[in-house]
């Protein structure tokens, strides 16, 4: 049985997060706009000679679903924070109900930031006046140096490095928590039914 590892990819609705999922396991994207409450999706990768699978559960943003939300946060290796480029509400969320709702639930949590919709930017790289790097820079920093990345899911650009990003966190914390009696973080585990 392949050995696998959870994310849970959360932000605001309508920041792009179901395309972006649709992107990394390689299904084409859906024009129309299908809210989602909670959905699964595997991609599969190699890993020190291994088929290994990173399960995906991709969360709506809106408030009415948060009880059903949070509880897709048991047993979670990394969590993806995302935010739309070019929706400063969506940015603005993160310090006021994201990163707090994630602390409360794990305060230890691996987030890797996304900042999606990276195909309406201008051209010369600014933000269409909506969120400066700067303020993603001093964000990140304000919250113990959270590792950042953006992509477009419309463009298929940056998604290659969401998911190095991602593993890449998840194996940094695996081989550094390993506890004296060597066993992970993780190995308190429950399930929870949705």
């Amino acid at each position: 049985m392949s050995k696998s590892y959870k994310c849970v990819v959360v932000g605001d609705a309508c920041v792009g997060k179901t395309c972006m999922v649709m992107r990394i396991t390689g299904r084409e994207l859906d024009e129309k706009y299908i809210p989602t409450i909670v959905e699964n999706a595997e991609y599969r990768f190699q890993h020190r000679g291994e088929t290994r699978i990173l399960n995906i559960w991709d969360t709506a943003g809106q408030e009415d679903y948060r009880n059903l939300r949070t509880k897709s946060y048991s047993s979670v290796d990394v969590f993806l924070l995302c935010f739309s480029l070019v929706d400063r509400d969506s940015f603005e969320n993160l310090s006021s109900v994201w990163l707090p709702e994630l602390r409360s639930y794990e305060k230890d949590a691996i987030v890797l930031l996304v900042g999606t919709k990276h195909d309406l930017c201008r051209e010369d790289g600014s933000r269409s006046a909506a969120v400066s790097r700067a303020k993603i820079d001093e964000l990140c920093g304000s919250h113990g140096s959270l590792k950042y990345v953006e992509c477009s899911a419309l463009k298929n650009y940056g998604i290659k490095e969401v998911v190095e990003q991602t593993l890449d966190l998840i194996f940094g914390v695996q081989e550094v928590s390993k506890a004296p009696s060597g066993r992970s973080r993780r190995s308190g585990k429950r399930c929870d039914i949705l």
